[in-house]
């Protein structure tokens, strides 16, 4: 194979990859935190929680998710198992 055919078979495969990347954001659902804010704050407060912590719960329950985390105490926190 020669470079232009490399370049050929490249420049179609980065386009193959594009395709599929694009569709995969078709399916995303973005979750707005805008109207909960007031509860994020009390969530922070209630909680000791980061507002970006706090933003991941609220969406979670508001939106009938379970919330998966590797940050145990996170974890814990969200259950109510961890009193601050």
């Amino acid at each position: 194979m020669n470079f232009n055919e490399k370049r050929s078979t490249s420049r179609l495969f980065n386009e193959e990859v594009a395709e599929i990347v694009a569709r995969i954001f078709n399916y995303l659902n973005v979750l707005s935190t805008h109207p909960y804010e007031s509860e994020v704050l009390r969530k922070v407060m209630k909680l000791d929680l980061t507002i970006y912590d706090a933003s991941y719960v609220i969406l979670a329950e508001k939106n009938d998710l379970v919330l998966l985390t590797e940050d145990e105490k996170l974890g814990r926190k969200q259950r109510g198992l961890l009193v601050s």
